[in-house]
């Protein structure tokens, strides 16, 4: 119904969804004095670089994953109506992984699972770098999370090959999808990664330069 959702964090590093009305030509509603229909803190302690996505199967359930608290891989989920209403409170929260995870990125797999491609920061190769990690995780359409149905660390390698920055995933055809990423040299880069049954993990071992500056 024209309504559309962001997903943001505010200079405080606290997490807000955001829903406006855009019409089809692209104008944007004014509600009063704004034009955002609903606003509500879904994070109170800390949210980085969120991603949102619609749950598959649901009519109104929403998963958002971001950089919380610690540090730490997130994932929330939330009720937005067709109206724009949100449901104040979160319908289930988790970690996704204990560790330093930055740059997040989601996107539907097959049935309830879902993959997440984020960048660890850790002490990799005789220094703090950042290491690739994709994980499949579940979300039902009444928005309860398991995380971790399986997973894959890019640096169990020990090359520089498993040095990952800034991922992507897109869907590619079928079971397949790409992960595009900064590489160690600083140069746009890709690794597909074939996903079973919507979870199960197959990465290739031959990353594919796209830019070399």
């Amino acid at each position: 119904n024209n309504r559309y959702a962001i997903v943001s964090r505010n200079s405080a590093l606290v997490g807000f969804v955001i829903t406006v009305e855009v019409s089809d030509n692209g104008n944007i509603t004014e509600n009063a004095t704004t034009s955002v229909c609903d606003i509500y803190q879904f994070e109170t302690t800390r949210c980085e670089t969120p991603r949102i996505v619609k749950v598959v199967g649901s009519t109104d359930i929403y998963a958002i994953i971001y950089r919380g608290p610690n540090y730490y891989l997130y994932m929330a989920t939330i009720k937005i109506a067709s109206d724009g209403k949100i449901t104040k409170g979160v319908l289930d929260k988790k970690v996704l992984d204990s560790i330093n995870s930055n740059y997040p990125d989601i996107i539907y797999t097959e049935t309830d699972y879902y993959g997440v491609v984020y960048s660890s920061y850790e002490f990799y190769l005789a220094a703090n770098r950042y290491v690739g990690r994709l994980q499949t995780a579940k979300v039902t359409t009444a928005g309860v999370i398991t995380a971790q149905k399986s997973y894959y660390n890019f640096g169990s390698s020990g090359t520089a090959a498993g040095i990952m920055q800034y991922p992507d995933i897109i869907h590619v055809n079928g079971e397949y999808y790409s992960i595009v990423f900064r590489d160690s040299d600083t140069d746009g880069a890709l690794i597909s990664v074939q996903i079973k049954n919507g979870w199960n993990l197959f990465p290739d071992t031959v990353k594919y330069k796209f830019d070399n500056n």
